[in-house]
């Protein structure tokens, strides 16, 4: 990979409680990367189509808030609701910027969630690792 990009954002949960209701009701507006329980917690991964951040978030916020009210109480009780955005980094450019707007800020705020980063090393075998 010649440049750094962004990837996607990842939406990752964890709950004490079923999440089956939340992955039926975002159906298949999202790839469902995981949806599991091991040693009673709950864990499900999701992305979207969508390429740029800020799109991306309003979509997970519009899927949320259009939860029913029985799936929208387990979410409000997920012990995690991590919004993960990844980059794939390289060599070039010296510096890369992206840039999530205050209403998506407050958006991730406002559904009780918190913002990751995550930066993926380069790979200097020149291996695709990632599909977008």
């Amino acid at each position: 990979m010649d440049e750094t990009i962004f990837l996607n954002i990842d939406l990752d949960i964890e709950s004490k409680i079923d999440i089956s209701p939340i992955v039926e009701a975002f159906g298949e507006e999202v790839a469902v990367l995981r949806n599991d329980c091991m040693s009673g917690i709950y864990y499900g991964s999701f992305e979207t189509l969508l390429a740029k951040p800020n799109e991306i978030i309003m979509e997970y916020a519009r899927l949320i808030e259009s939860l029913d009210p029985s799936a929208r109480q387990i979410w409000d009780q997920c012990r995690t609701k991590r919004f993960d955005i990844g980059f794939q980094c390289a060599e070039k450019p010296y510096s890369y910027h992206s840039t999530l707007s205050n209403e998506s800020l407050s958006k991730i705020s406002a559904l009780g969630g918190e913002f990751v980063v995550t930066i993926y090393a380069p790979n200097p075998e020149g291996e695709k690792l990632w599909t977008i």
